[in-house]
């Protein structure tokens, strides 16, 4: 019984044994900015390591974790990045695994603009994570995060690009985006002892599974 426990067991291992790298995207909260504390910049004026921002983006920057302009308080730390009707911003990074698992959170702007109108495209190396663009509720002011996790597979090239683009064509309409994460997903290489192991107890079950039936007849 014990050895049919550590079989099971290893086998488990192997067929779920996937491991996470750390994060590869730089300042995914936006901590690091030119913004001052509950102050705001749009692209053009804003500075921000690992980030490019176009259009109508930039960084809010929260004081004491509530953002006053914005109605927001932050998913991660006290900045937010924003994202205005059509325009975008993103990170390229270099990783040559080929599964990264991407996570981040969105919230609409609740206190000004075309409430909950805002969209957002939210792509890897040009592919679309979720099949179509992202739209977070509208919650209560300064709530109303929304979580998302997506696995996607890379390319093999070592370069990889992250990107967050609004969709919406009318008024002022806005959404947050803070926490983001690209990890990559690895998958451990056994011993070939292990793999021994593994099947000479796989073969020993089975073996013993057989006298039983055989004894039952």
């Amino acid at each position: 019984m014990h050895l049919k426990k550590t079989v099971l067991a290893v086998a488990a291992t192997l067929i779920a044994g996937i491991a996470q790298a750390g994060n590869d995207i730089v300042n995914g909260s936006f901590e690091t900015s030119n913004v001052s504390p509950g102050g705001y910049l749009y692209a053009g004026a804003v500075a921000a390591p690992g980030w490019t921002f176009t259009g109508g983006t930039g960084i809010a920057a929260g004081s004491g974790g509530f953002n006053a302009p914005w109605g927001i308080s932050a998913a991660d730390g006290q900045n937010v990045a924003f994202i205005q009707n059509a325009s975008s911003f993103s990170q390229t990074f270099a990783d040559a695994a080929s599964q990264y698992l991407i996570s981040f959170s969105l919230a609409q702007r609740t206190n000004y603009g075309d409430v909950g109108s805002q969209s957002v495209s939210v792509t890897f190396d040009g592919q679309l994570l979720s099949g179509a663009a992202l739209k977070p509720l509208a919650g209560a002011l300064g709530a109303g995060w929304t979580p998302y996790s997506f696995t996607v597979t890379g390319s093999l090239s070592g370069t990889h690009t992250l990107s967050f683009a609004g969709m919406w064509q009318g008024w002022d309409s806005t959404v947050f985006v803070d926490g983001v994460s690209a990890a990559a997903i690895q998958s451990p290489v056994p011993e070939p002892g292990t793999y021994a192991m593994m099947m000479a107890g796989l073969g020993l079950i089975g073996f013993i599974g057989r006298r039983k039936l055989k004894r039952v007849a």
